[in-house]
C-alpha cells in the first residue's frame, strides 16, 4: 500500500515537475516599447517587444497583431522583435497592438500567455524658446489642444534641433564652467541626457542630420584669439571630429534632406559643401554669410547676397531734398546694399537670382517640404517707401508668382518653419518701433495669409513631427 503511494507520489511530481519545466520553458513577454497605456508617442517610433527566450522570428512576427494596417519592417536585436513604421503612426491615435499564443520559441513552444496593450500617437509639436529675456527653457506646443509642455528646466538652452523623425529633440545648453554642452531630450521616455561636455568650450548651434547618424554644431574654445569651427557628432560611436579648416572662422551649419552640410566660411567668404564620407565636394562664393535653406530635393541651396546698387535714391548731397525737385545736374549719385536671394544648383555650380533687379533687402528664406514654395523676408529699400520691418513673402523656387502674406511695416518677420504638411507656417514677429516689446511666435495660413499669435515672449520655432 505504501509503496503504490510512493509510486504514485512520485509519478504525480514528476508531472509537476514536467509542467513546471515546460512553463518555466515557454517564452513570454518581458518589456515592451512603448510602454502600455504611452501618450504623446512619436510617429516614428519603433514597436519594441522583448521576450523572456529566444524566438521563431517568423511565427512570432506573423502572430503580432495590429490594428491599424501599416507598412513596416521587422527586425531582430537578440531577443528583441522591433517593428518600425515605414511612413510613421498615425497622429493622434490609439494603436492597439497584440500577440497570441501562436507566436513560438525557437524549439517550438508557444507564449506563456496572449497579450494586448495600445498606446497613443501625438501629434505634430511646435518646439520653441522661452523666454526671450534670458534663463530660455525649451518647449513644445499642440496647437489642436494650446496646452504647452516644458523640456528642460535649468533655463539655459541656447539652441535646439529636432531630430528628422520627431524621436528627439537635440540641443546646447550653457554649462558651469561658463562653456556649453551638448544634449538630447528622447521624446520617448521624457528624458534629458547629456551628449558631449564640452566644459569651458562653447557647443551650440547644434544641428540634427536627417537621420540619427549626425549631428553638427559650432565649437568655439574659451582663447580669445579663438575662431569657431563646425564640428560632428557621431550618435552611434559618439565620437567627434572637426570638419572646417584649422584657422577658418566658420558657423551656420545646415543639413540637406541627402545628409550634405553645408556652413559658411568667413575667412574664405564662401559657403562649403561637405559629404561625410568624401569631405568638401564644392563650395559658392558669398560675401554675405547669412544663414540660408535647402531645397527638399538637397540639390539646391538659397542664401541670400549683397549687391552694390548705384541709385539716386538720395536727392541732394546729404538727402535733405529727397522729396523735392532737383536738377538733374545737382543729383548725387549714391552706393545702395541691395540683398538678393540666389539659388545654388550643386550638381552644376549653376547660380539664380529670385529677386531680380529690383532694390530690394531679400533674406531668411525657408523651401516647403514639397517645394511648392519658397518663403522669406523682404523690405523695400526705394526712397518713397520707408520701412523698418522685413515682411514674409513666398515664391515659387523659379522666382515667379511673388506676392506678400503679411503687412505689419512696423514688424520684422523672421525665423520661417513650414508645419511638415507645408500648408502652415510659424514665424517670429518683432516690433522695430517698440522695442521693447517681447518678441511673438505666429502662425499663418501660406493660402489665405490668415495668422494667428500663438506664444508671447518666445523664439526659435521649430516642428517637431
Amino acid at each position: 500500500m505504501n509503496r503504490r503511494w510512493l509510486i504514485a507520489g512520485g509519478i504525480a511530481l514528476a508531472v509537476i515537475l514536467a509542467v513546471t519545466v515546460y512553463q518555466n520553458l515557454r517564452p513570454q513577454v518581458v518589456e515592451i516599447s512603448p510602454v502600455p497605456d504611452a501618450l504623446d508617442v512619436p510617429r516614428a517610433a519603433p514597436l519594441r517587444i522583448m521576450f523572456s527566450r529566444a524566438m521563431d522570428e517568423n511565427a512570432t512576427q506573423n502572430a503580432l497583431l495590429i490594428d491599424t494596417e501599416i507598412p513596416g519592417e521587422f527586425t531582430w536585436e537578440e531577443n528583441t522583435l522591433i517593428f518600425t513604421p515605414e511612413e510613421g503612426w498615425p497622429r493622434g491615435e490609439i494603436v492597439q497592438i497584440g500577440l497570441d499564443t501562436q507566436a513560438l520559441s525557437s524549439i517550438g513552444l508557444p507564449l506563456r500567455n496572449s497579450f494586448n496593450a495600445s498606446f497613443e500617437v501625438g501629434r505634430t509639436k511646435l518646439a520653441y524658446l522661452w523666454p526671450f529675456n534670458g534663463d530660455a527653457n525649451l518647449y513644445t506646443l499642440d496647437l489642436e489642444t494650446a496646452q504647452s509642455q516644458q523640456i528642460t528646466e535649468d533655463g539655459n538652452v541656447l539652441d535646439f534641433s529636432p531630430a528628422a523623425d520627431g524621436n528627439a529633440i537635440y540641443f546646447s545648453a550653457s554649462n558651469p564652467s561658463g562653456g556649453s554642452d551638448l544634449w538630447v531630450h528622447e521624446r520617448l521616455t521624457n528624458e534629458n541626457r547629456m551628449l558631449l561636455d564640452c566644459g569651458t568650450d562653447s557647443c551650440s548651434n547644434v544641428q540634427a542630420g536627417p537621420n540619427r547618424n549626425w549631428l553638427a554644431y559650432v565649437r568655439l574654445s574659451a582663447d580669445l584669439d579663438a575662431v569657431g569651427n563646425i564640428w560632428s557628432f557621431d550618435l552611434t560611436s559618439e565620437t567627434t571630429v572637426m570638419l572646417s579648416y584649422e584657422g577658418h572662422e566658420t558657423r551656420l551649419p545646415s543639413w540637406s534632406p541627402l545628409g550634405t552640410l553645408s556652413y559658411y566660411d568667413a575667412t574664405e567668404q564662401a559657403f562649403t559643401f561637405w559629404d561625410m564620407d568624401e569631405g568638401e565636394i564644392t563650395r559658392w562664393d558669398n560675401e554675405t554669410g547669412e544663414a540660408g535653406a535647402w531645397s527638399p530635393d538637397g540639390l539646391r541651396f538659397a542664401a541670400p547676397e549683397l549687391f552694390v546698387v548705384v541709385t539716386d535714391i538720395l536727392r541732394g548731397p546729404s538727402g535733405e531734398a529727397e522729396n523735392e525737385d532737383v536738377p538733374e545736374e545737382n543729383l548725387e549719385r549714391v552706393e545702395v546694399f541691395s540683398s538678393h536671394l540666389m539659388l545654388f544648383n550643386l550638381s552644376n555650380g549653376s547660380v539664380q537670382d529670385l529677386t531680380g533687379n529690383a532694390l530690394l533687402e531679400d533674406a531668411a528664406p525657408a523651401f516647403d517640404p514639397a517645394a511648392r514654395w519658397l518663403a522669406f523676408a523682404r523690405r523695400p529699400i526705394e526712397a518713397d517707401v520707408i520701412l523698418l520691418g522685413r515682411q514674409l513673402w513666398l515664391v515659387r523656387p523659379n522666382g515667379s508668382s511673388e506676392r506678400p502674406i503679411t503687412d505689419a511695416p512696423d514688424f520684422k518677420h523672421s525665423n520661417f518653419a513650414w508645419h511638415p504638411e507645408g500648408e502652415q507656417l510659424a514665424y517670429v514677429r518683432f516690433n522695430q518701433v517698440a522695442l521693447t516689446e517681447p518678441p511673438e511666435i505666429w502662425l499663418v495660413q501660406a493660402s489665405t495669409a490668415d495668422a494667428l499669435r500663438l506664444v508671447i515672449g518666445a523664439y526659435a520655432p521649430a516642428w517637431v513631427p
